[in-house]
């Protein structure tokens, strides 16, 4: 495929960022605050953007990726919309007309906008389509998903082709809603890349166990990661921690990324951290990835971009497991490592090779005097053979042809 070469920057001029040069990077992570406990209604302070990359982005080589593109002319994201269903998305984002207007009040859908677009994205130059679809924040129980918004985002984007949205994020989950699994369906043939997580056993509704039960399959339960050629993404824990404790276990889990510590924005555009492990943050992760490989190959395949995805990931695209999928995404991974492919975007069994680039000797040309020079040689070894027995054998011969000799008398 070819890259696409334009670069497109970042309008950073929109974020009312300070920047603070300095704090040193570990200082100025320490000192930000939860993004759940930023509010719309707190006063807009000072903040830093001397935030160091976030761990769980080194971990799945974000940065070597992003490297990679700017190496090539290609700003991270270039050319890529994602739409992100979730509560409402704040400041500091690329935003895609048809967005929805007003700072929203709670921080979810602006965390995961955040970890795809902006400064602190996997894809800074990504635009971000916000589809709102949480009930209001003086609902009884405080925001929640609302399964009727849901099925009215979706709705939208399918009679929106203008849009041109590439990936749709949904870290959330609803119950089976046929209408919903008809409009993915619809933008799945279109060529859009749906992404969504797979269900975290903390903060859930009752039914969900809090702890793991073997056995346990929620993926006939949440929804739209149930639903077919949904690229479902569960969260890790950190080495040492329990995954199986933050996470359900689903066997519609495709793919999974590393959580905690991840620095993101807040509904008011600021920096802000994320300590929990949950399938909401990795779903945006994979998203981000995916707007990756959107804006180096632009033309490819949807099933290629997932393709290289899971074919890349830590684990084994035949050996998964329901709480991991494949493995880990590895974005700098999917970006570069060469891959065989057909065309509808399924790997083959034979990867292609990277190509050597160490100086090899020259193939010789074809000797076509080879066969002269072979029967050139065998008479010339006969022909001293004959001369050296010609040799030997004279002394011998002379004296058989000598006259006898008399006795004088």
């Amino acid at each position: 495929m070819l890259l696409r070469l334009a670069a497109i920057g970042v309008a950073a001029a929109s974020l009312s960022l300070s920047v603070v040069s300095a704090v040193p990077a570990s200082a100025a992570a320490d000192q930000l605050p939860e993004c759940s406990g930023v509010s719309a209604n707190q006063p807009r302070g000072s903040s830093l953007l001397t935030v160091p990359s976030s761990d769980p982005l080194e971990q799945i080589g974000v940065r070597d990726a992003q490297h990679w593109l700017r190496a090539r002319g290609i700003e991270p994201g270039a050319g890529t919309t994602v739409a992100v269903v979730d509560s409402g998305v704040g400041a500091g984002v690329p935003r895609a007309p048809g967005s929805a207007a007003g700072t929203p009040a709670y921080f979810h859908g602006s965390a995961v906008a955040g970890i795809i677009a902006g400064p602190l994205g996997i894809a800074p130059a990504a635009r971000i389509l916000d589809l709102r679809v949480y009930t209001a924040e003086d609902s009884p129980g405080g925001p929640q998903v609302s399964a009727a918004g849901v099925r009215s985002a979706f709705d939208q984007l399918v009679a929106h082709p203008e849009w041109r949205v590439s990936i749709v994020n949904a870290s959330l989950e609803i119950g089976d809603d046929p209408g919903v699994a008809a409009d993915i369906a619809k933008l799945r043939k279109r060529g859009v890349i749906v992404v969504a997580s797979t269900g975290n056993r903390t903060q859930q509704a009752s039914g969900v166990p809090s702890t793991y039960i073997g056995g346990e399959d929620f993926a006939r339960h949440y929804f739209p990661a149930g639903y077919d050629g949904v690229l479902g993404v569960s969260a890790v824990a950190p080495p040492g921690g329990d995954t199986a404790g933050a996470v359900l276990a689903n066997s519609a889990t495709d793919l999974s990324a590393p959580t905690a510590g991840l620095r993101t924005l807040s509904v008011l555009g600021s920096p802000c951290l994320l300590g929990d492990v949950a399938t909401s943050w990795a779903t945006a992760e994979v998203s981000g990835v995916l707007a990756l490989l959107r804006s180096a190959y632009p033309d490819a395949h949807p099933a290629e971009l997932v393709a290289r995805v899971e074919s890349t990931a830590s684990g084994r695209t035949d050996v998964r497991t329901d709480f991991a999928g494949a493995g880990t995404v590895q974005a700098y991974e999917a970006l570069t490592r060469p891959l065989t492919l057909s065309p509808s975007g399924r790997q083959s069994t034979d990867a292609v090779a990277a190509p050597d680039d160490r100086a090899s000797v020259p193939p010789s040309e074809p000797d076509v005097l080879a066969g002269t020079r072979h029967l050139s040689v065998w008479w010339g070894l006969l022909g001293g053979g004959a001369l050296l027995l010609a040799l030997v054998l004279r002394p011998v011969l002379s004296r058989r042809s000598r006259p006898a000799s008399r006795p004088r008398g």
